[in-house]
């Protein structure tokens, strides 16, 4: 409910909503009177409400300095495009991508591998938001865990409620195996 709210009140006007700090006092991403995915909203560290007074002074500042990560200088002619990263351990579904799209030009990373628990969180707050600054961004995920038989069934019901109060209800489904 008050994910909601927020999204109600940054797409309105009434506060902003930030993500991604940088030392010179910017953001990576700014959300401010336009539409904002209730997604966009999280309760971490790296996630900011706004006054309006604020997100009015940083939305007046230049986009470029406020929104957008640097650009990496793009690859000399000739030279072989980066590989990407990659992880160890088995690729449990089709990895994340970033790229322009299948136009001329354009190259696709895909990081794949397994990502240990104590990671997970910084992999949000860190590799996330760079992916996002590529156009086509694609996240796919596979979660897997053992649970006594007995509590399967509470277990299957508890996390369809919180994907449902994720927005994800939709998007993922558990399934029994």
């Amino acid at each position: 409910m008050l994910r909601r709210k927020i999204v109600e009140f940054v797409e309105g006007g009434a506060f902003g909503l930030a993500s991604g700090a940088r030392d010179g006092g910017g953001y990576e991403r700014l959300w401010f009177a336009e539409p904002v995915g209730a997604e966009e909203v999280a309760f971490e560290a790296s996630v900011f409400l706004l006054t309006r007074a604020r997100a009015e002074e940083l939305r007046a500042a230049p986009a470029e300095e406020t929104e957008r990560p640097p650009q990496p200088p793009p690859p000399a002619p000739g030279s072989a495009p980066d590989p990407g990263l990659s992880g160890t351990g088995p690729d449990p579904a089709p990895p994340a991508t970033i790229g322009a799209g299948a136009g001329e030009g354009t190259t696709t990373l895909r990081l794949t591998g397994t990502v240990p628990p104590e990671t997970w969180n910084r992999l949000g707050t860190k590799v996330l938001p760079r992916l996002r600054s590529g156009a086509d961004l694609r996240v796919d995920v596979t979660l897997s865990v053992s649970v006594a038989s007995a509590s399967a069934a509470a277990t299957e019901a508890e996390l369809e409620r919180i994907l449902d109060d994720l927005g994800l209800g939709d998007r993922v489904r558990v399934a029994r195996s």
